[in-house]
């Protein structure tokens, strides 16, 4: 399974499914091939990573005496409050970007979400208050039910280097998206 990029990228689970015993190094899932049941029925459980995307699982199939045949199933995977952050592929030494993020809600009811952000490397947050601290930005936001609202959070630029920027969602009875 990988990954397909139809939201933000991740790699795949961090354990073994429940099911069928398997191998998980974080860019792959493999299965030992398994054998249906009497009704011609197996299942099979993958782990999936954390990453908000759509994840492409690929079967082969080999009945007895004659020859594999294979499909692929694109699986969802979503949080009921989740976090898409787009701050582009790379800035120069002291860009200030001011980076969107979309903050969806897919509950029956509307959400009150508090925003946490960090930043460390060469990314810091802005404004900056004190330079040898690290920082930490709160915001909230109400999103309707089934819905999506956009926050903003800047940043800068402040060396050469990978920069990190670290977002929380939180909200009262759900899941936090990391």
């Amino acid at each position: 399974a990988s990954g397909i990029g139809l939201g933000s990228m991740g790699s795949i689970g961090h354990g073994v499914g429940r099911g069928s015993a398997g191998i998980s190094n974080g860019d792959a899932y493999w299965s030992p091939p398994l054998r249906t049941d009497a009704e011609g029925l197996v299942r099979i459980s993958v782990p999936l990573g954390g990453g908000e995307t759509t994840w492409r699982v690929a079967f082969v199939g080999v009945p007895d005496g004659l020859g594999p045949a294979s499909t692929t199933a694109d699986v969802a995977s979503d949080l009921p409050l989740s976090l898409r952050i787009d701050g582009g592929a790379r800035w120069v030494e002291g860009d200030i970007v001011e980076t969107n993020v979309v903050v969806r809600n897919r509950t029956d009811a509307a959400v009150h979400a508090t925003i946490e952000a960090t930043a460390d490397g060469a990314a810091a947050l802005e404004p900056r208050l004190v330079a040898s601290e690290k920082q930490v930005r709160t915001q909230s936001v109400d999103v309707p039910a089934h819905g999506a609202r956009t926050v903003r959070v800047k940043l800068r630029g402040t060396t050469a280097g990978e920069g990190r920027v670290v977002l929380v969602a939180r909200a009262p009875g759900l899941p936090d998206d990391v």
